[in-house]
């Protein structure tokens, strides 16, 4: 019983350490509140930079009203359509991205989605390209090196359709 602390310093150990949990635990999460504090302020800019940069593009490119909700630009943006296919009829190219051994277009139509399937599978039968995945709004074919990955996805009565064309060596 020599070795034994007593009662009174046994309690200011115990409040000691009690008081060091609670400054860690406190300064946890305090480190915690600002982490989200930033990343949700990070994430809120993000947002509004969005919104920034598409007000700026509808600016910047011309939109033509093809009716009272639906808005598609008046001419192609720069860029080339892909050689092998032709574009779907009244499209309009509202993206190009050309990179080794890989081309990407978008188009706009106001024409259904399962319009723009059909005719692209007609396309890609008659230039002898063959079937490799279809799916509900997306295709893809194959021809030697090549193969074409489409999809026609709608969102206010607009049709979007991607097209991406990868040449493999």
């Amino acid at each position: 019983m020599e070795n034994e602390i007593p009662v009174k310093h046994r309690s200011k150990r115990y409040k000691t350490i009690l008081l060091i949990i609670a400054i860690v635990v406190f300064f946890v999460l305090d480190a915690a509140i600002i982490w989200i504090y930033f990343k949700s302020s990070k994430l809120v800019k993000n947002f509004s930079n969005s919104a920034q940069r598409a007000a700026t593009l509808s600016e910047k490119f011309n939109f033509l009203k093809a009716s009272a909700d639906i808005y598609i630009p008046q001419e192609d943006v720069p860029g080339t359509d892909l050689t092998d296919i032709a574009r779907y009829p009244q499209s309009i190219r509202t993206y190009y991205f050309n990179e080794t051994n890989t081309i990407n277009l978008e188009y706009q139509t106001i024409d259904s989605p399962e319009l723009v399937l059909v005719y692209f599978k007609k396309e890609l039968v008659l230039k002898n390209f063959i079937a490799q995945k279809m799916t509900e709004n997306m295709i893809v074919y194959k021809k030697d090196r090549v193969t074409i990955t489409l999809k026609a996805e709608q969102l206010d009565n607009l049709t979007t359709i991607i097209l991406e064309q990868k040449t493999s060596q």
